[in-house]
């Protein structure tokens, strides 16, 4: 099973230079049409209030998403939705969770729960607009995420994903 886990350089620079001629031109194109003219902007929790902002946002997109999918989500179970509740809280105080939301004209179209440890982010859950596939969400929070990181000084980001059929 592969482990999609990638080595991140000292510069954003770097790291769009290591990708293939289309993939380089895929993210410069999101770059600059809707990063650096605001229209997507990376929301970051800084406060506990944030964060419980951040947590709606993010359970609302996974629950809708996996809907559209005819699925049922790991929120459906209010045991799991309060434990990871609480787990945020405390993760969130001990500087070991970002919690991010990507919104697109001020609209929440992705969120994404990052657990952080070991100069290491991991992506532990994510949910998106299903109504906003079309715009690709999550390739603009990837984006937007580790350009994020890199400048961060983050060594590396692991998607926590293999070859599972269900991702």
């Amino acid at each position: 099973m592969n482990c999609w886990r990638i080595e991140l350089p000292n510069t954003w620079e770097e790291y769009v230079a290591s990708l293939s001629k289309s993939h380089r031109k895929q993210v410069r194109r999101v770059e600059r049409r809707l990063l650096e003219t605001g229209k997507a902007q990376l929301q970051t929790a800084q406060t506990l209030g944030e964060l419980e902002q951040g947590m709606e946002i993010l359970i609302d997109l996974h629950r809708r998403r996996r809907q559209s999918l005819g699925e049922k989500g790991c929120f459906q179970c209010p045991q799991f939705a309060g434990f990871l509740n609480e787990a945020a809280q405390r993760l969130f105080r001990q500087d070991c969770l970002q919690l991010h939301w990507m919104e697109l004209a001020g609209r929440p179209v992705a969120a994404e729960f990052h657990l952080l440890g070991g100069r290491t982010i991991y992506a532990y859950q994510a949910g998106i607009d299903p109504d906003a596939l079309a715009e690709e969400p999550g390739r603009i929070m990837t984006i937007a995420v580790l350009k994020k990181a890199i400048a961060e000084g983050w060594r590396s980001f692991d998607f926590l994903r293999g070859d599972e059929s269900y991702k």
